[in-house]
């Protein structure tokens, strides 16, 4: 009986080894496909950081680790940069091409070393690697990978400021000082006057027949004038006359302009402790190529200043620049604020020739400029 059972069982372990030997070969090509795949990533990875390490070492100022010579001319040490990238070995020096341009679309006009190199030249490197698949099985043909990275040089760099003077103490405010005047009371001494007119003494003169004339002595009686002016006191009114408190413009400074939407914003930080009267307003913008689509005109229509609007019109050429002088007062809070320019469509091609100006009227900002184009 129990024979007859242990027979009755299916007995089948050379179908499962069949089936594994079928499906194996299908199994190692999909994970080979797979890890080839990931190689030809990873090798595209390494040369794309390769060119990008490269250029970025070749466009940066300053002399290599020796001293001796500028990085844009350091051949070698370019070609250092690109290769310590390489962690598969796949990037032979032959294969980094160093070139030099006068910009976007111009010509090439040297190879590495250049003989000469002004602010505004690019330093190109291309690398190249080839990836060929470690067994033909994978269907996967022989490719070039290729990264090709530009940057600007800059040789040399012009810094220009002007020294900040040392702050001002603002002088105290006048202090009036009264001097009284003297008070004069004049002391009068009549004098006595005179007006009695002294009548003549008459003599009789005797005669023979003789008359007795008697003799009158006239009494003479003195009447004094006394004039009296009275005394007045002297009362000193003080007139005052304002000055203006001189300021330290040089306590204001800016940030940089922004373009968001159809606005150029730039803050504004007043550090002086005094509101600052604005004098002149001067804008320059990119007007006829700051729109890509539509109209590539760009007209301003708006000045706004710490929340206010200054000024509204339409100021559209032909020239790039506008100037805006306020017809009453228009003065630029303490602490921080911004000025916004409002134009009629989005400003998407900021250029480096944007500017923004401020000249203020107070006492002591006569000879400084809050400018856009100065950090």
């Amino acid at each position: 009986m129990f024979l007859r059972r242990l027979r009755s069982k299916p007995q089948k372990p050379a179908q499962s080894m069949v089936e594994f030997a079928l499906v194996l070969p299908l199994l190692l090509l999909v994970i080979y496909g797979m890890l080839e795949v990931g190689r030809l990533l990873f090798m595209y990875s390494i040369v794309a950081t390769a060119s990008r390490e490269a250029v970025r070492y070749g466009s940066a100022t300053g002399l290599n680790v020796a001293g001796g010579v500028k990085r844009y001319k350091d051949c070698a040490g370019i070609r250092n940069a690109a290769q310590n990238v390489d962690f598969l070995g796949v990037i032979e020096d032959a294969a980094i091409t160093i070139q030099y341009d006068h910009g976007p679309g111009t010509a090439v006009f040297s190879n590495c070393p250049p003989a000469s190199v002004v602010n505004g030249d690019r330093i190109t490197v291309q690398v190249t690697a080839q990836f060929v698949p470690l067994v033909a099985i994978v269907p996967l043909d022989p490719r070039t990978i290729r990264s090709s990275s530009a940057r600007t040089i800059l040789v040399n760099i012009t810094v220009a400021g002007t020294a900040l003077p040392p702050p001002t103490v603002a002088p105290p405010p006048p202090t009036d000082t009264f001097t009284p005047m003297p008070t004069f009371t004049p002391s009068f001494t009549p004098t006595a006057t005179n007006d009695y007119t002294a009548t003549p003494t008459l003599t009789s003169t005797a005669t023979n027949d003789y008359t007795a004339t008697p003799t009158f002595t006239p009494s003479l009686t003195l009447t004094p004038t006394l004039t009296i002016t009275p005394t007045g006191t002297a009362t000193i009114t003080p007139i005052f006359s304002p000055t203006a408190t001189p300021v330290n413009c040089y306590f204001v400074t800016h940030g940089p302009i922004t373009y968001p939407a159809t606005t150029m914003t730039m803050s504004i930080q007043n550090g002086t402790g005094s509101p600052l009267i604005v004098k002149t307003i001067f804008v320059e913008w990119n007007h006829d190529n700051g729109h890509k689509v539509g109209d590539k005109t760009l007209h301003l229509r708006s000045i706004v200043l710490a929340g206010v609007t200054i000024w509204i019109g339409d100021a559209s050429g032909p020239s790039l620049t506008f100037s805006y002088v306020p017809s009453q007062n228009i003065t630029l809070p303490i602490g921080a604020s911004d000025i916004i320019l409002i134009f009629n469509q989005t400003y998407d091609n900021a250029e480096t020739t944007d500017r923004i100006t401020i000249q203020f009227d107070n006492n002591g900002c006569a000879s400084y400029t809050l400018d856009s184009a100065i950090p």
